[in-house]
């Protein structure tokens, strides 16, 4: 009965270091994701065009500066550049000084998890002040070279 003890205890002790070995690697590959390559030009400013349209075409056709944010870091510029023809005035996320207010929108993409090389969800928040703004579960596929939005959930709005 001992040794069946001992190798039980063992066998309990490994099960919780692989268990937790296995979280660990999901945590480093879901951060990982958030990493170049992955996430190319390409799908960073169709992420921000929808949500630069959503918000100008719907939500009381939002016309305030827009301050944009990737994982809390500024864009490139040439994503900056790309989204000019949307007719917004786009900023850096680090040239707003303040976490949201009635005279700008903070967008930001909070997370992306790609299900396959061509299909990604993507967590994007904008916020326009203490009590105005949403999170959404955007969906996007790689169609012909390009991304376009093929779902979206709304998971929380303020």
């Amino acid at each position: 009965m001992t040794q069946f003890t001992s190798t039980l205890n063992l066998f309990c002790v490994l099960l919780v270091i692989c268990v937790d070995a296995i979280g660990c690697r999901t945590e480093v590959a879901d951060t990982q994701t958030h990493i170049v390559p992955k996430l190319d030009d390409d799908l960073v400013v169709a992420v921000f065009r929808y949500q630069i349209n959503d918000l100008r075409n719907g939500y009381g056709q939002r016309r305030e500066p827009m301050f944009l944010s990737v994982f809390n870091e500024d864009p490139r510029e040439s994503v900056l550049s790309r989204l000019r023809d949307t007719g917004a005035e786009l900023h850096k996320g680090s040239e707003k000084h303040s976490e949201g207010s009635a005279k700008a929108i903070n967008l930001n993409i909070e997370s992306v998890h790609f299900s396959t090389d061509n299909v990604v969800h993507v967590n994007a928040k904008w916020i326009s002040g203490p009590l105005a703004g949403a999170i959404d579960d955007l969906r996007f596929e790689r169609v012909d070279g390009g991304w376009h939005n093929t779902g979206r959930l709304n998971i929380a709005q303020f």
